[in-house]
């Protein structure tokens, strides 16, 4: 279930743990799925090199893959006070994650029903918009073929389908 910006933003600013508010937006800029995000060690971390590799162990595809950090990432993940080793989200489990995100769904008063997994939905969405490719998107979500990425996510609002017509050279 896709979330808009606007859900988003009021969904950010109804929890009030900033650890897990943090976590809620690392999934938002990487995609990750639930047991994924929670399960990032810093050892995957290169912040150097602004990779950060999501462990096959974690994976629905049993594969591992690489996402590239970008700014609002990095920024947050040095928030996040790096260490050696450990958990990004130490506090967090894929379970406490659930938990904590109904509970704070339920105290930003929406009037449907969203889960964890929405945020990968809001994140793709996001990516789409943003104008990454139908391929890299796929591969930024470590989906096995790009025609899952298209037949589960390529529901884009209709009016940023109609700016990309319009930037047509034609």
């Amino acid at each position: 279930m896709y979330l808009s910006p606007e859900e988003v933003q009021h969904l950010l600013a109804a929890i009030a743990d900033v650890e897990f508010r943090r976590l809620i937006r690392f999934y938002l800029l990487t995609g990750c799925r639930r047991t994924e995000g929670a399960s990032v060690d810093w050892r995957d971390v290169n912040l150097g090199n602004r990779t950060l590799v999501i462990r096959s162990t974690y994976t629905k595809t049993k594969r591992n893959r690489v996402l590239q950090i970008g700014e609002k990432l990095h920024a947050l993940l040095v928030e996040q006070e790096p260490k050696k080793q450990g958990g990004v989200f130490p506090r967090w489990t894929a379970g406490s994650v659930s938990v904590m995100f109904r509970r704070d769904a339920k105290d930003g008063k929406f009037d449907r029903k969203i889960m964890v997994h929405s945020l990968r939905h809001a994140a793709t969405v996001g990516f789409l918009m943003a104008g990454i490719d139908m391929f890299a998107v796929s591969k930024i979500l470590g989906h096995a073929s790009i025609k899952v990425t298209e037949t589960v996510y390529a529901h884009i609002p209709v009016e940023h389908k109609r700016e990309a017509l319009d930037k047509l050279p034609f």
